[in-house]
């Protein structure tokens, strides 16, 4: 903030108004009440209060991570589904290795990836910034697909039939009960 040419007294003064001159668990308690009060300060970088950035880009990161959500769900739970359903075919084992590349691949890289294709190379949508809602469609497909990845297993896991199906043949699975040799 002073920079390497500030005077002991500005560096002083600077202390005093950033409360550095008081212990880390007052300055704590002191951050505490006034983030309670809503008091969060102002931005060093913009030079604006920070409840108001904040309160700019809340709404922009909440729709985008309700779209990723239900993008993530529409997507992941028919293919986990078809999956289970289909899991020799071509299309099952497809739908299996893109789903484990996708686990294997850092969601910041794949981002990037995207961003350098469809905003540098293809110039069809822009690298960053905040849009409306047409805009955000790089940006639900990279979060839907790459948090889809977690919500696949689920559906798959829960639908196969577990390690005991063919354990147990005296139970019909029809709601009815057939005694054993017991009784």
């Amino acid at each position: 903030m002073l920079g390497t040419e500030g005077s002991p007294e500005a560096y002083a003064r600077l202390r005093r108004e950033l409360k550095l001159d008081r212990p880390v668990l007052v300055r704590y308690c002191i951050w505490l009440a006034d983030f309670v009060r809503g008091e969060w300060g102002i931005s060093a970088r913009y030079s604006l209060p920070v409840k108001e950035l904040v309160g700019t880009a809340l709404p922009f990161s909440l729709l985008l991570a309700v779209l990723a959500v239900g993008l993530s769900v529409v997507v992941a739970v028919p293919a986990g589904m078809a999956m289970v359903i289909w899991p020799s075919s071509a299309a099952g084992r497809m739908l299996s290795l893109a789903s484990q590349v996708g686990m294997g691949l850092p969601q910041f890289w794949v981002g990037l990836l995207l961003i350098e294709i469809f905003a540098v190379r293809w110039h069809i949508l822009p690298a960053g910034g905040q849009f409306g809602l047409g805009k955000l469609c790089a940006a639900r497909f990279y979060l839907g697909s790459a948090q889809g990845r977690y919500f696949k297993p689920y559906g798959q896991n829960r639908l196969k039939p577990g390690p005991t199906a063919g354990l147990y043949p005296h139970r019909s699975g029809q709601g009815t009960f057939r005694p054993s040799g017991i009784f």
